[in-house]
């Protein structure tokens, strides 16, 4: 159709934010994958290397967004990976130009999968509405703060039940780790 030869010329910039701690096996899966599922898509994808930095996700993610011309923009987390047909799943929803995207996930610890339904990782956002944060003033909460400046917005989101992000759950939480540090960052964004 029209609509879908739109969504495969207009594209999607994807950025990988690498961190100097993220385990070299599992940065190695993201790139392979990511760049295996960019390759043989049916539309065009262009990946960006950006080099984090720890404590500050926001700033990076401002990089990340800045990068590439293409009508959508997403990232995928240097510790995760993605299944082959992640991006041609996006082809039909990018055709209706909603403001943003967001699927489930499989949520991987100790080698086991299991689905989530939760809006947390893959993020596929209209490059028009990246202005709406200043993802920069955010340390850890860039993420969470796109994704509440979003609902709502006139032109909506669409949120996939698809599972082709692999989001890697660590042993013990260095999230939950880093967010009891920025506590006060987390109140603000709730509280609004």
């Amino acid at each position: 159709s029209q609509d879908q030869r739109l969504a495969m010329s207009s594209g999607l910039d994807v950025h990988i934010l690498v961190l100097d701690d993220t385990p070299k096996i599992w940065l190695k899966k993201c790139l392979d994958t990511v760049t295996s599922a960019a390759d043989n898509t049916s539309f065009p994808v262009e990946v960006h290397i950006i080099q984090g930095v720890k404590g500050h996700i926001g700033q990076g993610r401002a990089e990340g967004f800045n990068r590439g011309n293409h009508q959508y923009a997403t990232y995928i987390d240097d510790d995760d990976y993605v299944l082959p047909t992640i991006f041609d799943a996006l082809v039909e929803t990018m055709s209706q130009n909603p403001a943003a995207i967001f699927t489930g996930e499989l949520q991987e610890q100790n080698g086991h999968l299991r689905k989530s339904i939760s809006a947390h990782h893959l993020a596929i956002y209209r490059r028009d509405v990246l202005p709406l944060v200043n993802l920069s003033r955010w340390f850890v909460c860039a993420d969470w703060a796109m994704r509440k400046a979003i609902e709502g917005h006139p032109d909506g989101v669409t949120l996939l039940n698809q599972f082709n992000y692999v989001h890697r759950m660590y042993p013990t939480s260095r999230a939950r780790m880093m967010r009891s540090v920025y506590q006060k960052e987390l109140l603000e964004l709730v509280n609004g």
